[in-house]
């Protein structure tokens, strides 16, 4: 393990250092699973050329069977185009009166002769000859089909020892071994949970309207700090419109004439209901007491997209603001002194900070000058994309890059039946996955007391009423299939909001409260005075939202052994705790591993004595 050195210069330590340095680390780590697996590359790279050469005769055969399906629904209108203009002429044969009294009626009359025949002939048509195509063709695509089902069984079986070594610890400890500095968790404690809340006041629970959809735990230092995804629920309103056009007439006087004109008017209305709102959002907690009395907001500027002449004339013109609002509180007694380095000031924006001696420790002019560095950048980082909070001893970055990427690290991400695919996910992803981490931090990083300031040495408390922080509870909860969780009538996303009732050993049993909407369709009628003097009722259609609940439980076993290929192996050779499961619980219990846990359903009580082990 490297020696974990300060990061005193993030944006060109990546740049120069770590970028490569991971490239290089994650293209070896990937080398060694294939040599590992004992995949042979070669046999893969034929079988998936096999694969690529049947989906194009696959392509070929249905584009061949879907020129034949058109054909036979063309010729098909054409005979019922045809049988319509038979029984028209007839009919004016029978009648005596043509539609068409300036065509010849020996025309009428070869017509209908000549257009059942043509009918005819396209329906034998299709019987001898387009049926029997469309049929052939069916049959080699069921066959091509077929051949190519097999083929990728083939593939499938060829690197499914490569699949089965994935797991999801894999992002991290590719971090942390390009960046020692960054030491991560395999799962988030209860321990440090616990020492999160008493020691830097971290919310433990969040509230009803916020689940924990991902976290994941660590530490700088001894510093903790939490990567998390959040799924939050507020409760709005939503403003439903409706129309209604009428219409009546009206007597108009036009020079020496009265006539009667027609008006057209559309009403509209409008209602507005309560409505649910959902919104996912990434961030990292980092708790830290250095500058313990210290809050702050800023949100991003637009650094990042000005060039240096436009944020020097943004400095001068703003600068004298600065002078402004420092002599402002001073006559009021407050406390903003504003900093001689008018750009850091502009730029980082944190004017609403509370105590300006811990402002000016934490944010030396080294800080500073990084911290510019982070927020100006244009081509290493995501420059000034973060929200940066801070609440005494608790740090919020919100960076927005970090709201399109999942940070999850599922194997899923890179499992496919094509090495060659595979190496280039792999690669990908972990790569992008260091990039969007990294510079989440960086914020963070460009402040050197915060990695200077290391905490006092904390004891965990002996004994803890169970294994895992409730924000792994709900994470895990929310990787399982929602709709076994959610109430049956529920119709939107759901709120899932954990609480332990029984602990044994390393494992939890967990309730599971699913908060969700049913919905139905309403109509209120809205009265609306109208052009021809009369009240109208205008139809306005919403959504009435019926909160729904349901409580299930499901256990969540902890073991530092664990892992996905440990589980995969397992699931292969019916062992052990996989069969307790399925005896116990059913095949349905459907159990998820994620790092060194697993989580499962269960629809009863069960005891020590029925040996749930890993």
């Amino acid at each position: 393990m490297e020696e974990k050195q300060q990061i005193f210069e993030p944006l060109s330590q990546y740049e120069k250092v770590f970028k490569q340095k991971h490239i290089d680390h994650v293209k070896n780590y990937f080398e060694e699973l294939v040599k590992r697996s004992g995949v042979n590359e070669d046999e893969n790279s034929k079988t998936v050329n096999q694969i690529n050469i049947q989906r194009k005769k696959i392509d070929e055969v249905q584009t061949k069977l879907n020129k034949k399906r058109g054909l036979k629904t063309f010729l098909i209108v054409l005979i019922v185009l045809f049988f319509i203009v038979t029984a028209v002429f007839i009919f004016d044969l029978v009648q005596g009166q043509s539609l068409f009294p300036n065509l010849p009626s020996f025309v009428g009359i070869l017509i209908s002769v000549v257009a059942p025949i043509g009918a005819i002939a396209l329906i034998i048509t299709i019987i001898k000859t387009i049926n029997p195509k469309i049929k052939n063709f069916e049959q080699i695509l069921a066959k091509e089909r077929s051949m190519l089902e097999e083929l990728l069984t083939t593939a499938w079986a060829q690197v499914r020892s490569l699949n089965d070594l994935f797991d999801w610890s894999m992002p991290g400890e590719l971090v942390e071994k390009t960046v020692p500095l960054l030491d991560f968790d395999p799962y988030f404690k209860v321990e440090r949970a616990d020492y999160m809340e008493q020691k830097y006041g971290l919310d433990p629970t969040l509230g009803v309207d916020h689940s924990i959809e991902f976290v994941q735990s660590g530490q700088i230092f001894g510093n903790p700090f939490l990567l998390l995804r959040i799924l939050n629920h507020n409760l709005g309103t939503k403003t439903y419109t409706g129309t209604l056009t009428i219409t009546w007439t009206e007597t108009v006087r036009v020079g020496d004439k009265t006539q009667v004109v027609t008006r057209t008017q559309t009403l509209t209305a409008s209602v507005t209901k309560p409505c649910p709102y959902y919104r996912d959002e990434e961030l990292v907690v980092y708790c830290n007491d250095a500058a313990p009395n210290l809050s702050f907001t800023r949100h991003p500027s637009k650094a990042n997209t000005m060039n240096e002449k436009e944020i020097e004339r943004f400095v001068r013109k703003n600068e004298d603001d600065l002078i402004r609002k420092t002599q402002k509180a001073i006559k009021k007694g407050q406390n903003f002194q504003a900093m001689s380095n008018a750009e850091f000031e502009l730029l980082f924006d944190a004017m609403d900070r509370d105590n300006e001696i811990e402002y000016r420790l934490l944010f030396t002019p080294l800080a500073q000058r990084e911290l510019l560095s982070v927020i100006k950048d244009k081509k290493i980082g995501y420059g000034d994309d973060f929200t940066f909070i801070k609440r005494k001893q608790v740090n919020y970055i919100v960076p927005q890059h970090l709201q399109t990427f999942d940070l999850d690290g599922s194997p899923d991400n890179y499992i496919s039946y094509d090495l060659k695919e595979i190496r280039k996910r792999f690669n990908q992803y972990n790569n992008d996955y260091f990039r969007h981490f990294y510079f989440s931090m960086a914020p963070l990083l460009a402040i050197p007391l915060y990695q200077q300031h290391k905490p006092v040495e904390y004891i965990y408390k002996d004994v803890y009423p169970q294994k895992l922080a409730c924000y792994e509870h709900e994470a895990h909860v929310n990787a399982l299939d929602v709709n076994r969780l959610k109430h049956p009538n529920s119709q939107t996303r759901n709120i899932l909001k954990t609480s332990v009732v029984g602990h044994d050993d390393n494992l939890d049993k967990v309730q599971v409260v699913a908060y969700g909407y049913q919905t139905f369709n309403r109509t209120d009628y809205i009265a609306v005075y109208g052009g021809d003097g009369r009240t109208h009722s205008v139809p306005v259609h919403w959504v009435e939202y019926i909160p729904v609940d349901k409580t299930s439980q499901v256990y969540i076993k902890v073991d530092d052994e664990l892992n996905r290929p440990k589980f995969n192996q397992a699931i292969k050779t019916s062992e052990g705790w996989v069969n307790n499961l399925e005896r116990l619980f059913g095949s349905q219990s459907n159990p998820v591993v994620r790092g060194k846990t697993i989580c499962f359903y269960a629809d009863h009580e069960f005891s020590h004595d029925d040996n749930i082990l890993l």
